[in-house]
């Protein structure tokens, strides 16, 4: 296959080789925002306790907390609301627990999230062209297609940033964290 080829089968149909082995640094908010929603409904990973007295919103570049009142017959005031603090550590750590490797396969990693959903390249993936090689015969990378791609970074989506938005107690802002690299056949 040269760079520029269009995979006929598998997960990635339709994308070039370049794309499959670079990925893009542009990442779809909608698909990242449903994801970190899907997160938060998973029974099988724990959560900090403190995120069973709130209401979690995620936009597609904010996280909103509401935190729930102690006792819901009076009027909701300042003593009568939990105070939470700064949660952004609790919320990153939460949801990069998603994007670690998950040798037992109990969580639905985001590259499986995205490719039953949306089915694009987020993070590059040249691990996959390796793998064509080995198992598919009619799939073979020449030696200067190889040079070609290993001249070029691979875009990896490891995970996302958490801060607490300036001025805003309640309110978070989120940013995929994507790291370069350079890979070698």
């Amino acid at each position: 296959m040269n760079i520029d080829d269009i995979f006929e089968f598998g997960q990635y149909k339709s994308l070039s080789l370049k794309d499959v082995y670079q990925g893009t640094l542009n990442i779809n908010r909608e698909l990242l925002r449903n994801f970190l929603i899907n997160c938060l409904g998973d029974k099988k990973v724990p959560k900090p306790h403190i995120f069973d007295f709130l209401e979690i919103q995620i936009g597609f570049e904010e996280i909103n907390i509401d935190p729930n009142i102690f006792n819901e017959e009076k009027l909701e005031s300042m003593q009568n609301t939990i105070l939470i603090g700064n949660l952004a550590g609790d919320l990153q750590n939460y949801f990069n627990y998603f994007f670690s490797p998950n040798l037992l396969g109990i969580t639905q990693s985001f590259e499986r999230f995205n490719r039953s959903n949306l089915s694009t390249v987020i993070g590059g993936n040249p691990e996959y062209l390796i793998w064509c090689s080995k198992e598919i015969q009619e799939f073979t990378l020449n030696s200067q297609t190889k040079d070609e791609l290993e001249k070029l970074q691979v875009h990896r989506l490891k995970g996302i940033s958490v801060e607490q938005r300036e001025g805003y107690q309640n309110s978070y802002v989120y940013k995929p964290i994507i790291r370069t690299e350079y890979f070698q056949f």
